[in-house]
């Protein structure tokens, strides 16, 4: 199942489609959780993370830096915020950097957890040394 152009749009490459989330499990196969909205040609609309959330951009780096992550620390003033987690739990405020993969992250990939400036967890999913995920849980709303 790949990506859908919406109703409508007339267009061979359209701007807008339509991305399904799956997850597989057990012997039923894949099952359709949601679809996803993949926005293209927007990227230079998306939000800095130190432009959205100056405060959690300085508790990102000040973590990474304390890790000894100093690559991925370097990285921190151009994430930008590609999506929000879809999940919907109260407790979670992660977000995308980059296109979420479909599936697994695969190859390559590695989580660094981080002890954050608040009593929460902090854990990111690094794909080839660039930070894909940002996953913040048990912190008071970003800022």
């Amino acid at each position: 199942m790949g990506e859908l152009p919406l109703q409508g749009s007339g267009q061979e490459d359209p701007a807008v489609t339509l991305r399904p989330c799956v997850r597989v499990s057990g012997e039923a196969g894949p099952q359709l959780i949601h679809w996803r909205i993949n926005l293209r040609d927007v990227e230079s609309e998306r939000a800095r993370v130190v432009e959205r959330w100056p405060m959690l951009g300085r508790q990102l780096r000040e973590a990474l830096v304390n890790d000894a992550e100093h690559e991925l620390a370097a990285q921190v003033d151009a994430l930008q915020v590609y999506e929000m987690c879809p999940c919907q739990d109260d407790f979670c405020q992660s977000f995308y950097t980059a296109p979420p993969p479909n599936g697994a992250f695969g190859a390559g990939h590695r989580n660094v957890a981080l002890k954050p400036a608040w009593s929460g967890l902090l854990i990111l999913d690094v794909v080839d040394e660039m930070i894909m995920f940002v996953e913040v849980l048990y912190r008071s709303p970003l800022d």
